[in-house]
């Protein structure tokens, strides 16, 4: 696979190539259904048109708030081409959330997939800019009534009455093609503003280090509100010239089935996914599938060579946010266990302290990040200059995570700068605690926070989820982290849940865990006696 020249990495056009080229090879399957290439150039086309006569233009912003499916890929592809920006919305975001993203990007036009469309009624005496809505229904022509009275109402479907032809526009690879909102760490989420270059680096990147091919079926089951399904799975398989198999949700009872349903040789995965999947019961013919590689952000830590191997299959790691890009990637020949790999020759990676100066190897700080080719960052947080500039201090990207680079070259990534527990002096990677306490062969998942301390600073809390039908005391895994982290990162406080709050992209939500702080349910080992030792 070729590299595009820069003034060629526009996905419009891209698309328009692929379909030319491709003709009738299968570009998409979802459930029954199989479309190929050059559907897929005409059916964009004719959204395209047709947004461009519901008054959409270039530059104009459109939010997404869709389930996965093949039309949701026709809606961005159709949005690049005439130069639109496209503004994905998280299928969990309801009130404000919904209202902030919808009223902040400054959309005027929504496509909503009908389940949606109550959350847009119980805010539609908010929304200060959003005219109009484009109303998907799966499976239905019609679908259900809506009860949105403020915004023009339209059906999907009418989109498709217009031409087929490519749309007039003039887009450049230095124009904004998405603004993908991330969770903001004291305030509301902030729009990172991604190029059409960007976009085109995630996908060729991704074929590149990945080592994908054109006979590769590249699987996903993440959302598509999310880079890693949208950009990486889908752009990167249009790249290569491969096959795009859309499943519309993560389930492990079903994710097997699945992946041989559609012989996929490909899939990406969080962390939580693999471990799911690895705790279910073990079957005779787990090694009986067609995954040849996984892309995982992070790798299941712990249980990465035995996942392997049961299933047969490698995990490649990398390192990289929805604002800069994945700018490190573990070398197929060179794999190493624990690392997310090194730097990629598109980007350049530094560890630094808390003043910018490039820290020696092995020693921890903050990653930051550049890019050696225009427009292949985040143009910045929309509407938020002063976020922007914060986070491009010394025209370096900061990242806000932890890490550190070994003497060969290999990045590993420690904990969220958020995420991380200050306790008496000592810093505690929040990760690392996880790591021990997941271990546990009763446990099926952890997370550890932090918690305010009568003593200032922070108090170690882990909550705990067991496996279906395990029990443990709170003291019996205090015993089992002894001996396996420092005294002092062991946590005080341990409360068990039956699951853990989760996005959509089965990230777990610590800011929900660390709001809950302690309660009746919470043991403290320090009022039960428990004494540690050193």
């Amino acid at each position: 696979m070729g590299k595009y020249k820069l003034e060629d990495r526009v996905l419009g056009s891209i698309v328009r190539n692929k379909g030319i080229n491709n003709g009738s090879k299968t570009f998409l399957l979802f459930k029954d259904k199989e479309i190929s290439y050059g559907d897929t150039e005409k059916i964009t086309n004719q959204i395209a048109n047709g947004l461009l006569s519901f008054g959409v233009s270039r530059g104009d912003k459109v939010c997404i708030m869709l389930k996965n499916s093949p039309e949701y890929i026709f809606i961005c592809f159709a949005l690049a081409k005439i130069g639109a920006i496209e503004v994905p919305i998280n299928n969990a975001y309801v009130g404000n959330w919904l209202k902030h993203v919808l009223n902040f990007s400054d959309a005027k036009i929504a496509v909503i997939d009908e389940d949606f469309i109550d959350r847009i009624n119980l805010i539609q005496e908010d929304l200060l800019l959003l005219e109009k809505v484009i109303i998907y229904s799966y499976g239905s022509i019609y679908g259900k009534q809506s009860d949105v009275t403020k915004l023009k109402q339209f059906r999907y479907e009418e989109l498709l009455h217009s031409s087929s032809d490519y749309p007039k526009s003039n887009v450049s690879y230095f124009d904004p093609i998405a603004i993908i909102f991330t969770p903001g760490t004291t305030g509301l989420s902030k729009g990172a503003v991604l190029t059409h270059t960007h976009a085109y680096l995630w996908a060729y990147m991704h074929v590149k280090y990945m080592g994908l091919r054109s006979d590769d079926v590249l699987y996903t089951c993440l959302p598509f509100f999310h880079v890693l399904s949208q950009f990486l799975a889908v752009y990167g398989g249009l790249l290569v010239n491969g096959t795009v198999a859309i499943g519309e949700k993560f389930s492990a009872s079903s994710f097997w089935e699945e992946v041989k349903k559609y012989n996929a040789t490909y899939t990406s995965m969080v962390g939580a996914m693999a471990h799911i999947l690895y705790n279910q019961p073990i079957r005779e013919d787990d090694s009986n599938n067609p995954l040849r590689i996984v892309y995982a952000l992070p790798a299941p830590k712990g249980i990465q060579e035995k996942f392997e191997n049961r299933f047969s299959l490698k995990f490649i790691e990398a390192y990289g946010s929805s604002e800069c890009n994945a700018v490190t990637f573990q070398p197929l020949d060179a794999l190493r266990i624990g690392s997310c790999g090194k730097a990629t020759d598109e980007y350049e990676v530094r560890i630094v302290d808390d003043y910018d100066n490039e820290l020696p190897i092995n020693m921890v700080g903050e990653f930051v990040v550049r890019g050696k080719e225009p427009f292949s960052i985040t143009l910045g947080y929309y509407k938020m200059p002063e976020e922007t500039l914060k986070v491009f201090r010394n025209f370096w990207f900061h990242t806000g995570d932890y890490g550190y680079m070994d003497e060969d070259g290999y990045y590993y990534f420690v904990d969220r700068k958020k995420d991380s527990i200050r306790r008496r002096g000592e810093n505690i990677s929040s990760y690392e605690i996880e790591k021990v306490i997941s271990s546990h062969p009763k446990v099926e998942e952890s997370a550890a926070v932090a918690v305010p301390s009568e003593l200032g600073e922070d108090e170690v809390k882990i909550c705990v989820v067991l496996k279906k039908g395990e029990k443990v005391t709170p003291d019996e895994l205090i015993l089992f982290c002894e001996g396996k982290m420092p005294y002092f990162a062991i946590p005080r406080y341990v409360e068990f849940l039956k699951n853990l709050p989760k996005t959509p992209t089965e990230k777990i939500l610590k800011r929900e865990l660390r709001e809950a702080r302690i309660r009746a349910t919470t043991w403290d080992r320090e009022k039960s006696g428990y004494k540690l030792k050193r």
